[in-house]
């Protein structure tokens, strides 16, 4: 009966065959076994599109499919089919090695028959992967076994990508490099580390966030530039060093970030109620100055006209301005006095910037049935100039008690002063006039009431 052999190329020697050459043909057996167990083996596939046959040789050493590794070599212009025996079930170290001629040709590796199941280095794809024939009679299937060191299986040298990979608690090194191979990030490790930094994600409509973790109860985050660097956060850049006491930040409009003084607060005020010297406090810029003038003085009623009753005095006038003040140190400041009976109001100002008027005067009582009031003044200068109030014109008659004289107009600031009924006229407040006097009987001479002073008030803004 004749040897026969398997489908890797062993002698299978039948009983009583081979007579005296057992010992060459068992070492050309063992030295196959060894060779399909862990030979290895080169094969150029190099030029255009085309299909290399692998093949088992029977009893000899020269099949290149009875080798366990298998470098592809060459260069490639086509795509590449490179085939195995049918019915032969094994695994291979196979290495495409080949490089790329003009574009990414493909390497395919199948049964040399059949419709089985193939592997294939995609375009430009290289490096090991480990194959498995099954063996499978007429449909013989290749299938990639999982390592390859293209498609991202982990080795100690190797660069590869992992995908869908869980790592608990990885330990890295020094940094953490992007895809190109650049630095992304630096760590720096300390031995006795206890605080750390956990980034959490977030559901729809809810923000991601970056937190400061570890065993302190309190901590926080430090961010430092390098050298003149800034920090931005969502286009704004921050400043590299801190502002003086009570400044506050600024943007200029462009998303930069600085400390600046801050202006146009309220810092304080300064009351004028008689003439002086308003003198910028430091750090102020604007003032909103408020000046009234002095209210009239209300009209007497003589004993001559004891029906009758004099006039309440005008208010003095009332200008508001705001004032840039950056350039000037100091503004006199002018108080008008309250006329007195039957006399006008003077004028307030605050230097040459606006000034409030003293109110018109009240008259006497006279023959007039119900005499009009002294007028009202109106400031000037200011952004808002106020008329002060009129006087009121009185009452006179012959029943007693029936008379009084005319109230004094209130001013911006300031009430007039009170009508008599038989007695002497109110003072103003203020700027307010001063009230008419009436007089009774027996005749006695009734004096007006004097207007009040004016007043100047310097609100100062930083």
């Amino acid at each position: 009966m004749a040897s026969t052999f398997s489908e890797l190329g062993i002698e299978l020697m039948a009983t009583g065959e081979n007579a005296g050459t057992w010992g060459t043909k068992t070492n050309a057996n063992l030295n196959l076994v060894e060779q399909i167990s862990g030979g290895y083996v080169e094969q150029s596939i190099a030029g255009g599109a085309q299909t290399t046959n692998l093949l088992v040789a029977d009893g000899a050493l020269t099949g290149k499919a009875q080798n366990r590794i298998i470098k592809l070599t060459g260069s490639i212009t086509g795509n590449q089919v490179v085939t195995l025996p049918v019915n032969m079930e094994n695994f291979y170290i196979i290495n495409n090695a080949t490089t790329d001629g003009s574009g990414t040709p493909t390497v395919q590796i199948k049964a040399i028959s059949g419709s089985g199941a193939t592997v294939t280095w995609g375009a430009g794809e290289k490096g090991f992967k480990i194959l498995y024939s099954d063996g499978v009679a007429t449909n013989t299937g290749v299938f990639d076994t999982g390592f390859s060191t293209s498609d991202g299986d982990v080795t100690l040298t190797g660069t590869q990508t992992l995908t869908n990979k869980t790592l608990t608690s990885p330990k890295i090194g020094t940094s953490i490099l992007d895809t190109n191979g650049n630095e992304l990030f630096l760590l720096t490790a300390t031995s006795s580390a206890v605080n750390e930094i956990t980034y959490a994600n977030a559901a729809t409509g809810n923000k991601p966030t970056f937190t400061a973790s570890g065993n302190d109860t309190n901590i926080g985050i430090a961010i430092t530039p390098k050298g003149s660097g800034a920090v931005v956060l969502d286009g704004l850049s921050y400043p590299t060093a801190d502002g003086s006491a009570d400044q506050v930040l600024s943007t200029n409009g462009s998303g930069v970030l600085s400390f600046v003084t801050t202006g146009g607060g309220y810092e304080s005020v300064q009351v004028f109620t008689s003439n002086g010297t308003w003198n910028r406090p430091t750090g102020i810029t604007k003032v909103r100055v408020i000046v009234t003038g002095g209210g009239g003085g209300g009209g007497g009623c003589p004993n001559s006209f004891i029906n009758g009753a004099g006039q309440g005095g005008g208010a003095g006038g009332t200008a508001i301005e705001t004032i840039d003040v950056s350039s000037t140190s100091s503004t006199p400041v002018t108080i008008g006095a309250g006329g007195g009976a039957q006399a006008g109001g003077s004028t307030s100002s605050f230097g040459p910037f606006c000034s409030g008027p003293g109110g018109g005067a009240g008259v006497n009582a006279d023959s007039m049935a119900n005499p009009p009031g002294g007028g009202g003044a109106t400031g000037t200068g200011g952004d808002y100039n106020l008329r002060g109030g009129n006087g009121g014109g009185g009452s006179k008659g012959t029943v007693p008690n029936s008379r009084a004289g005319g109230f004094g107009g209130n001013s911006f600031l300031g009430g007039g002063g009170f009508g008599s009924c038989g007695n002497d006229g109110g003072t103003g407040n203020k700027g307010g006039g001063g009230g008419g006097a009436s007089s009774n009987q027996p005749p006695t001479n009734r004096g007006g009431g004097a207007g009040g002073d004016g007043i100047v008030i310097v609100e100062e803004y930083k």
